[in-house]
């Protein structure tokens, strides 16, 4: 994962394990459920989860990820998380 800090509020997610979807692109203020963001609502709602803790999202960075963990692994734990 790489995060570049931003001088704005705009969030830009991207995965280098589905180039195809694109750059995702939302605010630090609407980081609410959005059908069509795909894998990018996991980060969305880490950030969610932290912000509902009073932390802080002066700013908003631009990240870039890459796992290695089969996606398979990844869908079957949002199963047995009913997302």
């Amino acid at each position: 994962m790489v995060v570049k800090k931003r001088n704005d509020r705009t969030l830009r997610f991207y995965s280098m394990n589905f180039p195809e979807l694109g750059i995702v692109e939302t605010t630090t203020i609407e980081l609410g459920y959005t059908p069509e963001h795909d894998w990018a609502k996991y980060p969305k709602g880490v950030l969610t989860k932290l912000v509902e803790a009073e932390a802080t999202l002066p700013t908003g960075f631009d990240v870039i990820y890459y796992v290695t963990i089969p996606n398979g692994a990844v869908y079957l734990h949002r199963l047995r998380l009913n997302w």
